[in-house]
């Protein structure tokens, strides 16, 4: 009978049985090691979502402890390929993991190098995937976009994305998605360019989902993200042309 291994240990096993580097070894004061690759094949593989958890608990306590993420770390591809894993662990119905995943995500974010490589991925999940089940991946494509550094580079590579949503997203009938991806578009009027490409390719459109919206919805967090949105549209250089269209 296989023995009941506690995460460690059993990060530990995978690491001799499948013969990582040891660029990617955390050695504790305790003799413990800690294998980031041993971790990152268990959150990108079909685990059990128990095990899944473990490892990302172990993982937001050791992160946590750094006053500063080791240069090894931060050259290597753990932290885009940990991006990439949760645009697939966030379409699971099991919460807590959701949970875990969204306070592992800020301590990783100031190092995530490549985010238009996730939002690839998170546009396969987004056209291949029902609008309840994307709740949790459009909260997280949302804070993605709120980071600093996003440039009108998401705009040239994720226009048909843009489009899906606002399509089909803002006309779904459950408001919970409704604010959701309100609050995705929101974050896109934001970047260099959002407004003017939303406005001069779907002006009509958004225009029609968001006064539908507003006059429909009782969801406050809707109202609040589609009053936002509006506001967004009706301002700066392409105003007066978004206004036409309402």
């Amino acid at each position: 009978m296989e023995p009941k291994l506690n995460v460690k240990e059993l990060i530990n096993s995978n690491h001799h049985i499948m013969k990582h580097p040891n660029d990617l070894v955390l050695q504790f004061s305790s003799g413990t090691l800690f294998c980031l690759t041993c971790a990152m094949s268990i959150l990108s593989q079909d685990a059990v979502p128990l095990r899944k958890k473990q490892v990302i608990s172990e993982l937001t306590m050791i992160f946590s402890s750094f006053d500063d993420v080791p240069d090894v770390i931060k050259q290597s591809t753990f932290i885009d390929d940990f991006f990439i894993a949760s645009s697939s662990m966030l379409l699971t119905q099991d919460e807590l993991l959701v949970q875990k995943v969204f306070s592992l995500i800020p301590l990783l974010q100031p190092h995530h190098k490549t985010p238009l490589t996730c939002f690839t991925s998170i546009h396969l999940k987004v056209r291949s995937t029902s609008w309840p089940a994307l709740r949790n991946i459009l909260v997280f494509l949302g804070r993605l976009l709120g980071e600093r550094r996003i440039t009108k580079t998401f705009i040239d590579t994720q226009s048909s994305m843009i489009d899906h949503l606002i399509k089909s997203g803002l006309s779904y009938p459950d408001e919970d998605v409704r604010s959701s991806v309100s609050y995705v578009l929101l974050r896109v009027c934001s970047l260099e360019d959002g407004q003017k490409f939303i406005i001069e390719n779907l002006g009509p459109v958004i225009a029609s989902g968001v006064t539908t919206g507003l006059c429909r919805t009782q969801n406050s967090t809707l109202l609040k993200n589609l009053l936002a949105l509006c506001h967004s549209l009706l301002n700066g250089e392409q105003g007066r042309t978004m206004a036409t269209y309402f």
